[in-house]
């Protein structure tokens, strides 16, 4: 199966949903609603604020940028959206090229799969090894078994939650009009950059992981891959597994190959807590821009004004 036109049809098909929810009358209208309902909260607030204490123009100028800067996210949606997809996207996609030597977002369980099988030549029977040896052997076979789905879910995770962020957004792109829903887009943000985060992490995360285990296997005179990036070139070391489940010295090595397995998995699974605490030091994106637009308000009401308000 090739993951990338997966990839390509999955997101395809999640734009083309998208349009067709833009489209439908029902959606199209709650939209619109909400956006012109937040749009003329805003505009009643400032002219009750102008007849209790006279003319702000500096709120009423920040008011109309904020609105502004909302119907412009909300009209290029979709092109900003998919704009910063793909940045991240591709920042993730170059590490598992310079890692593994492949830009497919879900190859790292390939990678991992094609490892195991240029180790297993001969089928193994737990009756002919010692107690020891054969808790390591079904130790191994969960392990891998483990990691190999954690790998495929490093293709999978994120790329789903970036298709779920963008499907909720159009309903949290209006609340950004009016300060009292600020907080539910500025939740909805973090989500998104959190997504996009993960597309990085995760696989940063599965290349480490991979990079550990290519080196593992070395050491362990499992396979001898030189300096290639996936498993094609590999030599074996020893026949098969069951050789380095009997032979003393590569028993320690599958030993400690069980380890760094291990350790891979922690690795992979942190990564969620990892980018949970860096979107979480990320600031306010609606104070921000309304800070912005309040100092860019105070320059234009004090140029329309003839002196400083």
């Amino acid at each position: 199966m090739n993951n990338s036109l997966f990839l390509n049809e999955f997101f395809a098909t999640v734009s083309a949903f998208i349009d067709q929810l833009s489209a439908h009358p029902d959606w199209a209208f709650f939209i619109r609603a909400l956006l012109v309902t937040l749009v003329v909260i805003v505009f009643f607030t400032e002219v009750a604020k102008f007849m209790l204490t006279g003319l702000d123009a500096p709120s009423i100028v920040q008011s109309c940028l904020m609105v502004m800067a909302t119907l412009l996210l909300w009209a290029n949606y979709d092109t900003v959206f998919s704009i910063s997809h793909a940045f991240f996207d591709e920042v993730g996609l170059i590490m598992l090229d310079v890692g593994t030597g492949n830009r497919d977002g879900f190859f790292l369980s390939k990678y991992f799969f094609h490892a195991i099988n240029q180790i297993y030549i001969e089928d193994l029977s737990i009756f002919q090894m010692t107690m020891g040896t054969a808790v390591i052997a079904i130790l191994w076979e969960l392990s891998t078994a483990i990691l190999q789905l954690l790998m495929w879910l490093v293709g999978a995770w994120g790329v789903l939650l970036v298709a779920l962020a963008k499907m909720i957004g159009p309903l949290f792109v209006p609340l950004l009009a009016h300060p009292a829903t600020r907080p539910f887009f500025d939740g909805w943000f973090r989500f998104t950059l959190g997504a996009l985060m993960l597309l990085i992490l995760l696989r940063a995360s599965g290349v480490i992981a991979a990079i550990a285990f290519k080196a593992q296997l070395t050491a362990s005179k499992l396979l001898d891959c030189g300096s290639g990036l996936d498993f094609s070139g590999c030599r074996q070391d020893n026949p098969t597994l069951s050789a380095a489940f009997t032979d003393d010295v590569t028993h320690i090595g599958a030993t400690d190959m069980l380890i760094m397995i291990v350790l891979c998995m922690i690795l992979i699974l942190s990564v969620l807590g990892i980018t949970k605490e860096l979107v979480g030091g990320v600031a306010s994106p609606s104070k921000a821009l309304n800070r912005g637009a309040g100092k860019m308000a105070a320059k234009i009401a004090t140029k329309l004004m003839g002196s400083p308000v």
